[in-house]
């Protein structure tokens, strides 16, 4: 998927105007990653929010006690992630592994920030899509509540 094609299918970037896509465009550095290849480490800073062009890539996330990690799932071109630790200024929440041959757009931190401030449609797409995902937490919490308050071995 060419760069244009990709920031009209992103959640983020689609609503915007031709213009106003070019604009971002001209600010992203396009690198290709090989499968198997940890594109984000948990934990580590962040520099950039990416936007997938071509691949697929796997999130996955450690627990804090050194656990197994556990899979969030995949995303594929038109898919945006590393977006929470740019905003926040905090480390990287997940992993990102390339399943594929995969190719990124990335928007600096700093070109993000501008951008949301010229353009506040970025800001509410990016609110929608962390309600979307709490959405999902929270109905995921509510299945393993009730599956962990349901007797066992019980008659």
């Amino acid at each position: 998927m060419n760069l244009q094609d990709a920031l009209r299918a992103s959640q983020i970037f689609g609503g915007l105007t031709d213009r106003q896509r070019a604009h971002i465009a001209d600010l992203v550095t396009i690198r290709r990653f090989d499968a198997g290849t940890v594109i984000l480490q948990q934990g580590t800073s962040a520099v950039a929010l990416y936007l997938l062009l071509d691949g697929q890539v796997r999130v996955t996330r450690a627990p804090e006690d050194g656990g197994q990690a556990v899979s969030l799932g995949t995303l594929g071109p038109g898919d945006v992630f590393g977006e929470m630790a740019v905003l926040d200024e905090d480390t990287r929440s997940s992993t990102v592994t390339a399943l594929e041959t995969t190719r990124c757009a990335l928007l600096p931190r700093w070109e993000l920030i501008q951008e949301l401030r010229r353009q506040p449609d970025v800001a509410i797409e990016l609110l929608r899509i962390f309600a979307r995902r709490i959405r999902i937490l929270d109905e995921r919490l509510a299945t393993l509540s009730s599956g962990a308050s349901t007797p066992s071995g019980a008659g």
